[in-house]
């Protein structure tokens, strides 16, 4: 049966509201989608902005630790190795020839400890409880001695008192420590 003009109108008109409809849909679910990726697109550039913010914080810890670690580097070598704290009656007598004190100066290291390093610092104390006797003059310069000495010596304390025997004559207790370093972690010997 032939459609006559009227019906093939209303066919046309109804045929280009579903294509309307169907039109108006996709650039809906489009026009969503399109919503939906820039929402994407912006939390990632957030992300990125948060990234780029840490890295360059990173970048700046790590040149902290660089600088850091070559400073701990310089800073050690004053400190003695094993072998010199081993050693350290031949350096306790060139500071006593040093101070260019008299052949009768006595100087006997009484007690030796080495303690338990402060958590995670790596560096080991050794300290030496001495009793000196010499001149006053001298004992100063003793003591000085250790403490500008090219390895670290701290002097931690001494007590001076005048000998009975000779008034030109001190008895000194002296107590001296110094460090060794061992590194922990990726800078630990292997």
């Amino acid at each position: 049966m032939p459609l006559d003009e009227r019906q093939r109108l209303k066919l046309a008109i109804a045929i280009t509201g579903v294509l309307a409809l169907v039109l108006i849909f996709m650039i809906w679910r489009e026009i969503r989608q399109i919503s939906d990726l820039q929402t994407k697109i912006a939390d990632s550039e957030t992300k990125l902005s948060d990234l780029s913010i840490e890295v360059a914080d990173l970048s700046e810890l790590l040149a902290e630790r660089a600088f850091l670690e070559q400073t701990l580097e310089e800073d050690v070598k004053i400190l003695p190795d094993e072998k010199e704290v081993a050693d350290f009656l031949y350096t306790l007598d060139d500071v006593r020839e040093e101070a260019k004190v008299s052949p009768n100066v006595q100087c006997k290291p009484q007690l030796f400890t080495t303690l338990k390093p402060p958590k995670g610092s790596g560096l080991v104390p050794h300290t030496w409880e001495l009793t000196v006797d010499g001149p006053f003059a001298a004992l100063v310069k003793f003591v000085n001695l250790f403490e500008i000495h090219e390895q670290f010596f701290r002097v931690d304390g001494f007590e001076i008192k005048q000998s009975l025997d000779d008034p030109d004559e001190r008895n000194m207790k002296l107590k001296i420590t110094t460090f060794t370093y061992e590194p922990k972690g990726k800078d630990a010997p292997k």
